[in-house]
């Protein structure tokens, strides 16, 4: 009985400290609403990635999404240099910098959608790199010129001066980004949706341009076991030297594979590229038993062969040993 009490007890404190905790963020929230109200509507987003469509990278630019409420309409395109704003009080400060805080976000989050679903066989390194390749400011200064951003944008001469280097590209990248979360915004039910889709077509072209995965990321240990043995090596080597791909952002390697024994010295099987020498390298052992297989396989005989030899040679060695000591005794 006392320890039913007990556990009554304990369990009435736990329901009041959950209580109290609840009403303490309650309270926080209250606060918080009252000290920085909302004021725009949070916008719904799906779940999950509909990546249903095929990429298509030789479609034309899509049509620019319009953006339905007025009152996001040219924001995107508004520097606060062109307003003359009072900047103590940034409540209705629709300019493209304020917009292009909240669009930085949706349009970093899209990205990863879009990569963790097409990419899974990436690693995360490669994922966040891919990932980097869409959301720069100089592919989004591009997508931005494609619809003649820089014709609509209001800023000051002086605002770009200041800004030093590269200020365009970033201005418009920035624009950009404004763009997407006046959309968004101005559709809080399907805006987030919408964007998704039109992100996705724009990155079509710099998404399949990726290199494709290793079709066998076990390919090097395959062709290994199939041909190495004692005095017989495999050898994997740069073919010409790295180059990097300017639209992509991306490094290309150029691996070949060699084979020296069972009558061959340095017979080149297969050759591969990748964005690393890993990737590269697995490519070449893929390509060598593909387009080398009756090489392969003829050689892989008599390594068979030749490994069946070797065995019962040791077995004799061992054998003999044995033998002679059961004489002496």
């Amino acid at each position: 009985m006392g320890e039913k009490r007990r556990y009554d007890h304990g369990t009435l404190q736990n329901h009041a400290q959950k209580k109290k905790k609840s009403s303490s963020s309650d309270s926080e929230i209250a606060r918080l609403n009252e000290k920085y109200p909302e004021t725009a509507p949070y916008a719904k987003v799906s779940s999950h990635y509909d990546s249903s469509k095929d990429l298509n990278p030789n479609e034309p630019l899509p049509p620019l999404p319009p953006i339905s409420d007025p009152y996001y309409a040219q924001a995107p395109f508004n520097h606060s240099s062109t307003a003359h704003l009072d900047r103590s009080s940034a409540v209705n400060d629709l300019s493209y910098e304020r917009l292009e805080f909240l669009g930085d976000a949706y349009v970093e989050i899209i990205a990863t959608r879009i990569i963790f679903s097409r990419y899974p066989h990436l690693p995360a390194g490669r994922q966040a790199q891919l990932r980097e390749l869409v959301v720069k400011n100089v592919t989004l200064a591009q997508l931005a010129q494609g619809y003649d951003f820089g014709k609509r944008v209001r800023i000051s001469n002086q605002e770009i001066e200041s800004a030093g280097e590269n200020a365009w590209t970033k201005i418009l990248a920035d624009v950009f980004e404004a763009y997407v979360a006046a959309l968004v915004l101005s559709s809080p039910a399907d805006g987030f949706e919408t964007v998704e889709a039109w992100l996705t077509q724009l990155w079509a072209p710099l998404l399949v341009a990726q290199e494709k995965p290793v079709v066998n990321p076990d390919a090097k240990g395959a062709l290994a076991r199939k041909l190495v043995s004692r005095g017989v090596k495999l050898e994997y080597e740069q073919e010409r030297k790295m180059e990097m791909d300017k639209s992509t952002s991306t490094q290309k390697y150029f691996i070949g594979v060699y084979l020296t024994g069972w009558g061959h010295v340095k017979r080149h099987l297969g050759s591969g590229t990748g964005q690393n020498k890993v990737q590269a390298g697995a490519n070449a052992a893929a390509d060598a038993m593909e387009g080398n297989k009756d090489l392969i396989e003829a050689c892989s005989k008599i390594k068979a062969e030749f490994d069946l030899q070797r065995k019962a040679e040791r077995l004799n060695t061992v054998e003999e040993p044995a033998e002679q000591a059961s004489v002496k005794r």
